[in-house]
């Protein structure tokens, strides 16, 4: 049985995205029968012939993949880093590349694009439980990843307050990272909030198809809002997060808003006032995030590594 290892990271400042993805990808390989280890460390891993290495990193080095290529071909799912230019075969989730290829690199083999990301299979399920999102939303999803570093939780909620959705049942999943305290009391919003921390992905899901908006920060959950096909805010504080941000909004399926709390209630009014804009995004995000990348990925893998 051939085996792919699987490097990825994870914590309270990187996210959990890295390892949701390779979870997604290592179910869809189990399936078409190969063996899956996940590993923590690069030293770790020794692979044999037939073998595969995949790694979702942002951090590896142009020495770090070419090291494990030694060892087996390489999948990279990393959208940034040097791994995408280095590895046998990258899929990332956005075209954005960050500078320009390496001169010593003659031709990555880099597929981009929302058909590729990866989705647990739970959200791919629970997309044929959407209904049309109505206006004014009667419910609101929050949720901006593990630790939310960037304090977009508390943002989002003096937004909502602002932009005056008093009367939205608004749900806020906070990761398993959040380490600050959260007092509902602060907000007028207190009643109409339920907490969530560390919500399973099947729950997730729920949540998701439940909502008529969702607002959140750019990553992983980004991708299982649309497959579900909930429309949403995306709050991108970095350079690279806005220029995803745009691509995505260009597409159709979400709406990118700057880290500012009147900007952001503006939005909040701008999409939650307006159903057939918020139907347009849902029908949109369900079009171009199809939930089945990891599929995808694990199909073309022997074709592009060349494996008999």
């Amino acid at each position: 049985m051939r085996k792919a290892h699987i490097y990825r990271i994870g914590g309270p400042e990187v996210g959990h995205g890295h390892i949701a993805r390779c979870q997604a990808v290592g179910d869809a390989l189990l399936v078409s029968g190969w063996g899956v280890k996940e590993y923590d460390s690069l030293s770790d891993i020794h692979p044999v012939e037939g073998d595969i290495i995949i790694v979702d990193s942002n951090d590896l080095t142009r020495a770090d993949v070419l090291a494990l290529r030694d060892l087996a071909p390489v999948v990279n799912l990393a959208a940034r880093g040097e791994a995408k230019w280095y590895a046998d075969a990258s899929f990332l989730h956005t075209p954005y590349r960050d500078g320009p290829c390496p001169p010593d690199v003659d031709s990555p083999h880099i597929w981009a694009g929302p058909e590729y990301q990866p989705v647990r299979k739970v959200f791919l399920r629970a997309r044929e439980q959407r209904k049309p999102p109505c206006s004014p939303p009667q419910k609101i999803f929050v949720s901006h990843g593990g630790s939310d570093p960037m304090g977009h939780t508390e943002l989002t909620l003096e937004a909502l307050n602002e932009a005056g959705f008093l009367t939205a049942r608004i749900d806020v999943v906070l990761g398993v990272d959040f380490g600050r305290k959260l007092d509902g009391t602060l907000y007028k919003l207190a009643e109409q909030m339920t907490i969530c921390r560390g919500a399973a992905p099947s729950w997730m899901a729920r949540l998701m198809v439940e909502a008529d908006l969702g607002i959140c920060s750019m990553g992983l959950t980004t991708y299982e809002a649309g497959c579900v096909g909930l429309p949403t805010l995306n709050i991108c504080a970095n350079e690279f997060h806005v220029e995803v941000g745009k691509r995505a909004q260009a597409k159709g399926f979400l709406r990118w808003v700057p880290p500012r709390v009147d900007l952001v209630a503006g939005a909040i009014r701008d999409l939650g006032g307006n159903e057939f804009q918020l139907r347009l995004t849902s029908r949109n995000a369900l079009a171009y995030v199809p939930g089945q990348g990891a599929e995808t990925i694990v199909k073309m893998i022997p074709e592009v590594l060349g494996l008999e």
